[in-house]
C-alpha cells in the first residue's frame, strides 16, 4: 500500500513539475482570443505596411533619379523630398529633412540611403534600403532591407527576394517591435500602374511591443494592391497567413476578399472574430 501511495505521489509531483515547466515557457494554449493576441495582430500590421512602404520608395526614388524625364510610377512619393543620386557608387539618399507629408498623407522624416546593382527590374539587381534617423507618421524605422530580383529575363510577372535584418520600428511612447523577413514577391502590373497588386510569400518573425515573440507565415499569397494603399488601406486585402505568439495556439488572419479595407478576420481554436486593425490599438 505504501508503495502505491509512494508512486501515485511521485506521478503528482511530476505532472504538476510539467505544468510548472509548459506555465514558464510562456506558452499560451487558451483557445480564446484575447487581447493580446488583437494588438500582437495590429502591430504585425502596423510593421508589414510600413516596410512595404519603404521598398515602394525605393523604387521611385531609383526611378526618378535614373530617368528623370518621368517613369511609370515617377513622383507617386517623392514631390517633397530631396533625392541625391551617387551614380559611382550606385546609391540613392531621399532626404525628408525635418518632416515632408506626401501624397498619401504619410509624413516622413530624416534619411533612406538605397544603394543598387541594376534598375529594379533587371534579372539578377540587388537593391538595398538602409536608414539614418528616419521616421513615418512619428514611428522611427531601423534595419536592413534587401531586395533581389528573381525573375528570368522572359518573365511577364517581375518576382523578387525580399528578406529584411534587423528590422525595428519605435513608438513615441518608447516601445517597439522587431522584424525579420524572408519573403517572395510577384508583382501584377496592369494597364493602369494605380491597379498595380504585390503577390507576397513566405515567413516574417520578431518581438512584438509587449515583448512576446511571433512568427508569421503566409499560407495563401496575401495581396497588396496600389489603388487600396492610395485610399490609406497599408495592410493587405486578401490572402490568409498563420501567426503564433509565444508558442501559442495558431491564429489564423483573413485579409478578405479584396476589398479596400482595415478589416480582417481572425481564427484561433473554433473561435473567430473580425476586428479593425486600426481600432484595436486607438480603442
Amino acid at each position: 500500500m505504501k508503495s502505491r501511495f509512494l508512486f501515485l505521489t511521485i506521478i503528482g509531483i511530476s505532472f504538476l513539475m510539467l505544468s510548472a515547466c509548459g506555465d514558464d515557457d510562456g506558452s499560451d494554449l487558451d483557445p480564446n482570443i484575447t487581447t493580446g493576441d488583437t494588438e500582437a495582430i495590429a502591430d504585425e500590421e502596423e510593421v508589414q505596411g510600413i516596410f512595404e512602404d519603404m521598398e515602394e520608395l525605393a523604387n521611385n526614388a531609383i526611378t526618378d533619379a535614373l530617368n528623370p524625364s518621368g517613369g511609370r510610377l515617377s513622383k507617386n512619393f517623392t514631390e517633397c523630398v530631396n533625392i541625391s543620386l551617387d551614380l559611382p557608387n550606385n546609391s540613392v539618399t531621399l532626404d525628408f529633412g525635418d518632416g515632408c507629408e506626401g501624397l498619401r498623407g504619410r509624413v516622413r522624416k530624416g534619411k533612406i540611403i538605397i544603394t543598387f546593382s541594376g534598375s529594379h527590374f533587371e534579372s539578377g539587381s540587388v537593391i538595398t534600403t538602409t536608414f539614418e534617423n528616419f521616421e513615418i507618421d512619428g514611428l522611427k524605422i531601423e534595419g536592413t532591407r534587401t531586395v533581389i530580383n528573381v525573375s528570368d529575363a522572359n518573365d511577364n510577372v517581375p518576382r523578387f527576394n525580399v528578406k529584411i535584418v534587423g528590422g525595428k520600428v519605435t513608438w513615441p511612447d518608447g516601445t517597439f517591435a522587431t522584424r525579420e523577413v524572408n519573403r517572395t514577391k510577384s508583382w501584377i502590373r496592369a494597364t493602369t500602374p494605380l491597379n498595380d497588386e504585390f503577390q507576397i510569400e513566405g515567413t516574417a518573425s520578431g518581438v512584438t511591443r509587449t515583448g512576446k515573440t511571433y512568427q508569421a507565415t503566409i499560407v495563401q499569397k496575401v495581396i497588396f494592391k496600389i489603388a487600396c494603399a492610395n485610399d490609406r488601406i497599408f495592410i493587405p486585402v486578401q490572402g490568409v497567413k498563420d501567426i503564433e505568439v509565444n508558442g501559442s495556439l495558431k491564429i489564423s488572419v483573413d485579409y478578405g476578399d479584396g476589398t479596400c479595407d482595415n478589416i480582417v478576420t481572425i481564427t484561433k481554436g473554433e473561435n473567430s472574430r473580425e476586428i479593425n486593425v486600426t481600432d484595436v490599438r486607438q480603442g
